[in-house]
Protein backbone atom coordinates (compact mmCIF):
# COMPACT_ATOMS: atom_id res chain seq x y z
CA UNK A 1 0.00 0.00 0.00
CA UNK A 2 2.73 2.57 1.08
CA UNK A 3 4.55 1.07 -1.84
CA UNK A 4 1.04 2.33 -4.48
CA UNK A 5 1.16 5.34 -2.46
CA UNK A 6 4.65 6.19 -3.41
CA UNK A 7 4.57 5.75 -6.80
CA UNK A 8 1.11 7.85 -6.96
CA UNK A 9 3.28 11.04 -4.86
CA UNK A 10 6.21 10.58 -7.20
CA UNK A 11 3.94 10.65 -10.38
CA UNK A 12 2.18 13.56 -9.18
CA UNK A 13 5.50 15.19 -8.60
CA UNK A 14 6.58 14.38 -11.50
CA UNK A 15 3.39 15.73 -13.58
CA UNK A 16 3.76 19.17 -11.58
CA UNK A 17 7.48 19.66 -12.53
CA UNK A 18 6.93 19.20 -15.83
CA UNK A 19 3.99 21.81 -15.73
CA UNK A 20 6.69 23.95 -14.08
CA UNK A 21 8.62 23.20 -16.58
CA UNK A 22 7.01 23.77 -19.12
CA UNK A 23 5.67 27.23 -18.34
CA UNK A 24 8.38 28.05 -17.67
CA UNK A 25 10.03 27.52 -20.79
CA UNK A 26 7.23 29.06 -22.58
CA UNK A 27 7.59 32.28 -20.39
CA UNK A 28 10.80 32.40 -20.89
CA UNK A 29 9.65 31.94 -24.61
CA UNK A 30 7.33 34.89 -24.53
CA UNK A 31 10.11 37.01 -22.63
CA UNK A 32 12.48 36.46 -25.49
CA UNK A 33 9.67 37.69 -28.02
CA UNK A 34 9.49 40.81 -26.10
CA UNK A 35 12.76 41.64 -25.11
CA UNK A 36 14.58 40.03 -27.96
CA UNK A 37 16.74 42.26 -29.85
CA UNK A 38 16.09 42.77 -33.74
CA UNK A 39 17.81 40.93 -36.41
CA UNK A 40 20.79 42.46 -38.26
CA UNK A 41 18.82 42.50 -41.72
CA UNK A 42 16.24 44.48 -40.17
CA UNK A 43 14.74 47.12 -41.51
CA UNK A 44 13.39 49.84 -39.27
CA UNK A 45 10.60 52.83 -40.22
CA UNK A 46 10.52 56.11 -37.69
CA UNK A 47 7.34 56.77 -36.54
CA UNK A 48 6.19 60.27 -38.29
CA UNK A 49 4.65 60.97 -34.90
CA UNK A 50 8.02 60.92 -33.29
CA UNK A 51 9.58 64.70 -32.71
CA UNK A 52 13.53 66.19 -31.95
CA UNK A 53 14.39 68.75 -29.76
CA UNK A 54 17.43 69.39 -27.82
CA UNK A 55 18.17 69.44 -24.47
CA UNK A 56 21.72 70.71 -22.90
CA UNK A 57 22.71 69.45 -26.03
CA UNK A 58 21.64 66.61 -26.65
CA UNK A 59 19.15 65.02 -28.67
CA UNK A 60 15.52 64.03 -27.44
CA UNK A 61 13.50 61.95 -29.14
CA UNK A 62 9.70 62.35 -27.81
CA UNK A 63 6.06 61.61 -29.09
CA UNK A 64 2.56 63.12 -28.40
CA UNK A 65 1.23 62.96 -25.14
CA UNK A 66 4.60 61.31 -23.87
CA UNK A 67 5.78 62.82 -20.46
CA UNK A 68 9.49 62.03 -20.85
CA UNK A 69 11.41 61.69 -24.18
CA UNK A 70 14.32 59.55 -24.96
CA UNK A 71 17.62 61.18 -24.95
CA UNK A 72 20.37 60.62 -27.82
CA UNK A 73 24.36 61.13 -27.46
CA UNK A 74 25.83 62.07 -30.88
CA UNK A 75 26.43 58.47 -31.99
CA UNK A 76 22.69 57.58 -31.63
CA UNK A 77 21.46 60.54 -32.77
CA UNK A 78 23.44 59.87 -35.86
CA UNK A 79 21.94 56.18 -36.23
CA UNK A 80 18.71 57.95 -35.71
CA UNK A 81 18.95 60.06 -38.92
CA UNK A 82 20.51 57.07 -41.10
CA UNK A 83 17.24 54.72 -40.15
CA UNK A 84 15.28 55.74 -43.51
CA UNK A 85 12.87 52.90 -44.17
CA UNK A 86 15.44 51.29 -46.11
CA UNK A 87 18.81 50.62 -44.28
CA UNK A 88 19.22 47.31 -42.91
CA UNK A 89 20.66 47.51 -38.80
CA UNK A 90 23.88 45.98 -40.89
CA UNK A 91 24.20 48.38 -43.44
CA UNK A 92 24.05 51.51 -40.82
CA UNK A 93 26.26 49.53 -38.81
CA UNK A 94 28.34 49.72 -41.43
CA UNK A 95 28.20 53.40 -41.72
CA UNK A 96 28.95 53.71 -38.47
CA UNK A 97 32.05 52.33 -38.40
CA UNK A 98 33.46 53.81 -40.95
CA UNK A 99 32.51 57.19 -39.40
CA UNK A 100 33.28 56.57 -36.00
CA UNK A 101 36.18 54.08 -36.80
CA UNK A 102 34.98 51.46 -34.50
CA UNK A 103 34.73 47.55 -35.83
CA UNK A 104 31.76 46.53 -37.53
CA UNK A 105 30.70 44.33 -34.91
CA UNK A 106 31.21 46.58 -32.52
CA UNK A 107 28.97 49.24 -34.42
CA UNK A 108 26.49 46.71 -35.23
CA UNK A 109 25.83 45.45 -31.23
CA UNK A 110 25.19 48.87 -30.60
CA UNK A 111 22.71 50.27 -33.37
CA UNK A 112 20.63 46.49 -32.42
CA UNK A 113 20.38 47.83 -28.98
CA UNK A 114 19.87 51.23 -30.05
CA UNK A 115 16.91 49.52 -32.37
CA UNK A 116 15.59 47.64 -29.65
CA UNK A 117 14.87 50.83 -27.18
CA UNK A 118 13.35 52.82 -30.59
CA UNK A 119 10.97 49.84 -31.14
CA UNK A 120 10.08 49.93 -27.36
CA UNK A 121 9.56 53.10 -26.65
CA UNK A 122 7.30 53.07 -30.14
CA UNK A 123 9.72 55.42 -32.12
CA UNK A 124 10.54 53.22 -34.42
CA UNK A 125 9.49 49.85 -35.60
CA UNK A 126 10.49 46.83 -37.74
CA UNK A 127 8.69 47.24 -41.48
CA UNK A 128 7.09 44.43 -41.39
CA UNK A 129 5.34 45.23 -37.87
CA UNK A 130 4.94 48.95 -39.19
CA UNK A 131 3.14 47.47 -41.97
CA UNK A 132 0.66 44.92 -39.98
CA UNK A 133 -0.09 48.33 -37.48
CA UNK A 134 -0.29 50.68 -40.59
CA UNK A 135 1.58 53.28 -37.88
CA UNK A 136 2.18 55.19 -40.97
CA UNK A 137 -1.42 56.63 -40.82
CA UNK A 138 -1.27 57.27 -37.49
CA UNK A 139 -0.61 61.14 -37.89
CA UNK A 140 -3.58 61.60 -40.51
CA UNK A 141 -6.50 59.05 -39.30
CA UNK A 142 -9.02 60.11 -36.73
CA UNK A 143 -9.26 56.22 -35.84
CA UNK A 144 -5.33 56.02 -35.10
CA UNK A 145 -6.23 58.36 -31.96
CA UNK A 146 -9.11 55.85 -30.70
CA UNK A 147 -8.35 55.19 -27.83
CA UNK A 148 -8.50 51.02 -28.70
CA UNK A 149 -6.30 51.58 -31.18
CA UNK A 150 -3.66 53.61 -29.35
CA UNK A 151 -3.65 50.99 -26.43
CA UNK A 152 -3.42 48.04 -29.28
CA UNK A 153 -0.65 50.16 -30.92
CA UNK A 154 1.14 51.96 -28.54
CA UNK A 155 -0.02 50.29 -24.41
CA UNK A 156 1.01 46.55 -25.57
CA UNK A 157 3.00 46.62 -28.54
CA UNK A 158 4.00 43.15 -27.68
CA UNK A 159 0.43 42.26 -29.27
CA UNK A 160 1.94 43.33 -32.68
CA UNK A 161 4.88 41.89 -32.08
CA UNK A 162 3.57 38.43 -31.95
CA UNK A 163 1.03 38.97 -34.69
CA UNK A 164 3.86 39.85 -36.79
CA UNK A 165 5.39 36.28 -36.35
CA UNK A 166 2.07 35.12 -37.32
CA UNK A 167 2.00 37.15 -40.32
CA UNK A 168 1.89 35.07 -44.05
CA UNK A 169 3.65 36.75 -47.12
CA UNK A 170 0.54 38.78 -48.52
CA UNK A 171 -0.10 40.13 -44.97
CA UNK A 172 -2.95 38.41 -43.58
CA UNK A 173 -2.97 36.43 -40.30
CA UNK A 174 -2.47 33.14 -40.18
CA UNK A 175 -4.81 31.57 -37.63
CA UNK A 176 -3.79 28.12 -37.54
CA UNK A 177 -0.39 29.15 -35.77
CA UNK A 178 -1.85 31.31 -33.16
CA UNK A 179 -4.23 28.71 -31.73
CA UNK A 180 -1.50 26.08 -31.63
CA UNK A 181 -0.40 27.68 -28.87
CA UNK A 182 -2.15 27.95 -25.80
CA UNK A 183 -0.36 31.56 -25.02
CA UNK A 184 -2.84 34.38 -23.98
CA UNK A 185 -0.78 36.06 -25.91
CA UNK A 186 -1.60 34.83 -28.53
CA UNK A 187 -5.03 34.71 -28.26
CA UNK A 188 -5.11 38.45 -27.50
CA UNK A 189 -2.90 39.15 -30.65
CA UNK A 190 -5.52 37.29 -32.67
CA UNK A 191 -8.80 39.43 -30.88
CA UNK A 192 -6.67 42.56 -31.22
CA UNK A 193 -6.00 42.43 -34.93
CA UNK A 194 -9.54 41.53 -35.85
CA UNK A 195 -10.43 44.55 -34.13
CA UNK A 196 -7.84 46.73 -35.64
CA UNK A 197 -8.94 44.92 -39.25
CA UNK A 198 -12.96 46.07 -38.28
CA UNK A 199 -11.62 49.76 -37.27
CA UNK A 200 -9.21 50.35 -40.50
CA UNK A 201 -12.31 49.11 -42.40
CA UNK A 202 -13.58 52.59 -43.64
CA UNK A 203 -10.04 53.68 -44.18
CA UNK A 204 -9.65 51.61 -46.58
CA UNK A 205 -12.44 53.26 -48.56
CA UNK A 206 -11.00 56.57 -47.74
CA UNK A 207 -7.53 55.54 -49.29
CA UNK A 208 -9.28 54.27 -52.72
CA UNK A 209 -11.57 57.71 -52.56
CA UNK A 210 -8.31 59.80 -52.18
CA UNK A 211 -6.24 57.89 -54.79
CA UNK A 212 -9.57 58.29 -56.99
CA UNK A 213 -9.45 62.16 -56.25
CA UNK A 214 -6.12 62.14 -57.05
CA UNK A 215 -5.88 60.82 -60.62
CA UNK A 216 -8.71 63.17 -61.65
CA UNK A 217 -6.44 65.90 -60.52
CA UNK A 218 -3.50 65.10 -62.06
CA UNK A 219 -5.58 64.48 -65.53
CA UNK A 220 -7.01 68.00 -64.74
CA UNK A 221 -10.25 66.90 -64.04
CA UNK A 222 -11.63 69.87 -61.29
CA UNK A 223 -14.92 68.35 -60.49
CA UNK A 224 -14.56 64.73 -59.44
CA UNK A 225 -11.49 65.56 -57.91
CA UNK A 226 -13.32 67.35 -55.59
CA UNK A 227 -15.82 65.21 -54.69
CA UNK A 228 -13.43 62.19 -54.22
CA UNK A 229 -11.26 64.00 -51.67
CA UNK A 230 -14.67 65.50 -50.42
CA UNK A 231 -15.32 61.41 -49.31
CA UNK A 232 -12.16 61.00 -48.73
CA UNK A 233 -12.41 63.75 -45.71
CA UNK A 234 -15.77 62.64 -44.82
CA UNK A 235 -14.36 58.56 -44.50
CA UNK A 236 -11.63 59.63 -42.44
CA UNK A 237 -11.79 63.58 -40.83
CA UNK A 238 -8.81 63.89 -39.37
CA UNK A 239 -6.89 62.94 -41.79
CA UNK A 240 -4.76 66.21 -43.45
CA UNK A 241 -4.17 65.21 -46.44
CA UNK A 242 -7.73 65.11 -48.56
CA UNK A 243 -8.09 68.53 -47.06
CA UNK A 244 -4.64 69.79 -48.47
CA UNK A 245 -5.50 68.37 -51.95
CA UNK A 246 -9.07 69.64 -51.77
CA UNK A 247 -6.91 73.34 -50.88
CA UNK A 248 -5.33 72.64 -54.28
CA UNK A 249 -7.78 71.88 -56.43
CA UNK A 250 -10.17 74.63 -55.20
CA UNK A 251 -6.90 77.60 -55.63
CA UNK A 252 -6.66 75.86 -59.58
CA UNK A 253 -10.30 76.23 -59.38
CA UNK A 254 -9.93 80.24 -58.32
CA UNK A 255 -11.97 79.31 -55.25
CA UNK A 256 -9.91 81.22 -52.67
CA UNK A 257 -11.76 81.61 -49.83
CA UNK A 258 -12.21 77.82 -49.82
CA UNK A 259 -8.93 76.79 -50.58
CA UNK A 260 -7.95 79.08 -47.54
CA UNK A 261 -10.17 77.19 -45.49
CA UNK A 262 -8.77 73.78 -46.32
CA UNK A 263 -5.19 74.42 -45.93
CA UNK A 264 -6.46 76.09 -42.37
CA UNK A 265 -7.79 72.64 -41.78
CA UNK A 266 -4.72 70.66 -43.05
CA UNK A 267 -3.10 72.96 -40.70
CA UNK A 268 -5.40 72.17 -37.44
CA UNK A 269 -4.88 68.35 -37.93
CA UNK A 270 -1.42 68.04 -38.81
CA UNK A 271 0.53 71.06 -38.10
CA UNK A 272 3.52 71.72 -40.34
CA UNK A 273 1.98 69.25 -43.11
CA UNK A 274 4.38 68.81 -45.89
CA UNK A 275 4.20 72.18 -48.17
CA UNK A 276 0.52 73.16 -46.18
CA UNK A 277 2.30 76.97 -44.68
CA UNK A 278 3.30 78.22 -48.27
CA UNK A 279 -0.03 77.35 -49.81
CA UNK A 280 -2.14 78.92 -47.28
CA UNK A 281 0.25 81.88 -48.19
CA UNK A 282 -0.26 81.73 -51.56
CA UNK A 283 -4.28 81.24 -51.09
CA UNK A 284 -4.45 84.50 -49.09
CA UNK A 285 -2.25 86.57 -51.35
CA UNK A 286 -4.78 85.36 -54.32
CA UNK A 287 -8.03 86.14 -52.02
CA UNK A 288 -6.19 89.25 -51.60
CA UNK A 289 -5.12 90.68 -54.45
CA UNK A 290 -1.53 90.75 -54.24
CA UNK A 291 -1.14 87.58 -56.33
CA UNK A 292 -2.51 87.48 -59.86
CA UNK A 293 -3.02 83.54 -60.36
CA UNK A 294 -1.46 84.16 -64.10
CA UNK A 295 1.50 84.65 -62.17
CA UNK A 296 0.54 81.45 -59.79
CA UNK A 297 -0.02 79.62 -62.59
CA UNK A 298 3.42 80.21 -64.18
CA UNK A 299 5.08 79.18 -60.91
CA UNK A 300 3.05 76.09 -60.87
CA UNK A 301 4.53 75.03 -64.18
CA UNK A 302 8.07 76.29 -63.09
CA UNK A 303 8.23 73.83 -59.58
CA UNK A 304 7.06 71.24 -61.94
CA UNK A 305 10.09 71.98 -64.44
CA UNK A 306 12.58 72.80 -61.56
CA UNK A 307 14.35 69.20 -60.98
CA UNK A 308 14.77 68.73 -64.80
CA UNK A 309 15.07 72.16 -66.29
CA UNK A 310 16.83 75.35 -64.82
CA UNK A 311 16.77 77.51 -67.96
CA UNK A 312 12.82 76.74 -68.36
CA UNK A 313 12.25 77.44 -64.54
CA UNK A 314 14.17 80.77 -65.00
CA UNK A 315 11.75 81.90 -68.08
CA UNK A 316 8.99 81.05 -66.33
CA UNK A 317 9.87 82.69 -62.95
CA UNK A 318 10.67 85.59 -64.87
CA UNK A 319 7.46 85.42 -66.31
CA UNK A 320 6.06 85.28 -63.22
CA UNK A 321 7.72 88.10 -61.60
CA UNK A 322 6.63 90.82 -64.31
CA UNK A 323 3.00 89.92 -63.65
CA UNK A 324 3.51 89.57 -59.17
CA UNK A 325 6.85 91.54 -58.08
CA UNK A 326 6.49 90.25 -54.66
CA UNK A 327 5.82 86.92 -54.79
CA UNK A 328 8.51 85.14 -52.32
CA UNK A 329 8.01 81.66 -53.75
CA UNK A 330 8.85 82.40 -57.32
CA UNK A 331 12.19 84.24 -56.27
CA UNK A 332 13.03 80.90 -53.92
CA UNK A 333 12.81 78.76 -57.00
CA UNK A 334 14.10 81.45 -59.26
CA UNK A 335 17.35 81.65 -57.19
CA UNK A 336 17.65 77.47 -56.55
CA UNK A 337 17.68 77.85 -60.82
CA UNK A 338 20.52 79.97 -60.87
CA UNK A 339 22.29 78.51 -57.77
CA UNK A 340 21.86 74.98 -60.19
CA UNK A 341 23.40 77.02 -62.76
CA UNK A 342 26.23 78.25 -60.98
CA UNK A 343 25.34 82.05 -61.24
CA UNK A 344 25.93 82.58 -57.58
CA UNK A 345 25.43 86.18 -57.90
CA UNK A 346 22.30 85.94 -59.99
CA UNK A 347 21.12 83.25 -57.02
CA UNK A 348 21.79 85.36 -53.77
CA UNK A 349 19.90 87.54 -55.65
CA UNK A 350 16.68 86.55 -55.72
CA UNK A 351 16.86 84.74 -52.65
CA UNK A 352 17.53 88.47 -50.86
CA UNK A 353 14.60 89.25 -52.31
CA UNK A 354 12.41 86.30 -51.81
CA UNK A 355 13.59 86.69 -48.12
CA UNK A 356 12.82 90.70 -48.17
CA UNK A 357 9.23 90.23 -49.56
CA UNK A 358 7.25 88.83 -46.47
CA UNK A 359 7.87 84.97 -47.37
CA UNK A 360 5.60 82.71 -45.52
CA UNK A 361 8.02 80.38 -42.62
CA UNK A 362 8.23 77.12 -45.19
CA UNK A 363 9.85 79.41 -48.23
CA UNK A 364 11.79 81.80 -45.23
CA UNK A 365 13.43 78.29 -43.92
CA UNK A 366 14.21 76.78 -47.50
CA UNK A 367 15.60 80.62 -48.47
CA UNK A 368 18.01 81.20 -46.06
CA UNK A 369 18.42 77.35 -46.30
CA UNK A 370 19.91 77.52 -50.34
CA UNK A 371 21.72 80.50 -49.21
CA UNK A 372 23.58 78.49 -47.07
CA UNK A 373 24.30 75.79 -49.01
CA UNK A 374 25.26 78.17 -52.25
CA UNK A 375 27.83 79.70 -49.36
CA UNK A 376 28.58 75.92 -48.27
CA UNK A 377 29.77 75.51 -52.34
CA UNK A 378 31.73 78.71 -52.04
CA UNK A 379 33.74 78.04 -49.40
CA UNK A 380 32.77 80.25 -46.96
CA UNK A 381 32.11 78.75 -44.15
CA UNK A 382 31.43 81.13 -41.28
CA UNK A 383 28.59 83.02 -43.58
CA UNK A 384 27.28 78.90 -44.18
CA UNK A 385 26.70 78.00 -40.57
CA UNK A 386 25.03 81.68 -39.75
CA UNK A 387 22.35 80.64 -42.45
CA UNK A 388 21.89 77.12 -40.97
CA UNK A 389 21.90 78.44 -37.52
CA UNK A 390 18.42 80.65 -38.83
CA UNK A 391 17.05 77.69 -39.99
CA UNK A 392 17.63 75.58 -36.91
CA UNK A 393 16.22 78.61 -34.64
CA UNK A 394 12.92 78.77 -37.09
CA UNK A 395 12.13 75.10 -38.11
CA UNK A 396 13.58 73.12 -35.38
CA UNK A 397 16.66 71.67 -36.78
CA UNK A 398 15.09 69.22 -39.58
CA UNK A 399 17.46 66.74 -40.57
CA UNK A 400 18.53 67.83 -43.50
CA UNK A 401 19.98 71.12 -42.16
CA UNK A 402 21.85 68.72 -39.03
CA UNK A 403 23.23 66.53 -42.41
CA UNK A 404 24.25 69.77 -43.77
CA UNK A 405 26.02 71.42 -41.48
CA UNK A 406 27.79 67.88 -40.59
CA UNK A 407 29.05 67.71 -44.32
CA UNK A 408 30.02 71.73 -43.63
CA UNK A 409 31.85 70.28 -40.80
CA UNK A 410 33.68 67.82 -42.56
CA UNK A 411 34.66 69.48 -45.79
CA UNK A 412 35.39 73.25 -44.24
CA UNK A 413 39.06 72.20 -43.88
CA UNK A 414 39.33 71.48 -47.76
CA UNK A 415 38.47 75.12 -48.39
Amino acid sequence: MRSEFGILLLALLTAGAGLIVTGWWRRRADLQLERGHPDASAVFVRNPDASTSHDSGELVLSLPRQREGLALNPVAARCWELIDSQRSLASIAGLIAAEYQVTHATALEEIVRFASRLRDGYYALEEREWRLSHIHYSDLFAGARDPGITELRRGDSLIVHVATESLRADNTLDRRLLRRSWSPRRRRAMSAFDRHTQREAPLREAMRAFESGWAHSAAGRLEPAEAAFLEASRLAPGWANPHYQLGYVHLRGRRYEQAVQEFERTEQSSPGYFMVREYLHLARRLAEGRLRFEAFHLFERATTAEPVDPDAVITLCRRALELSPEFPSARLVLGRAYARKRDYENALAELRSAIDTEPDNSTLCNALFARGSIFMARGMAEQAVREFEMVIELNGSPIATRSAMAHLASSASVH
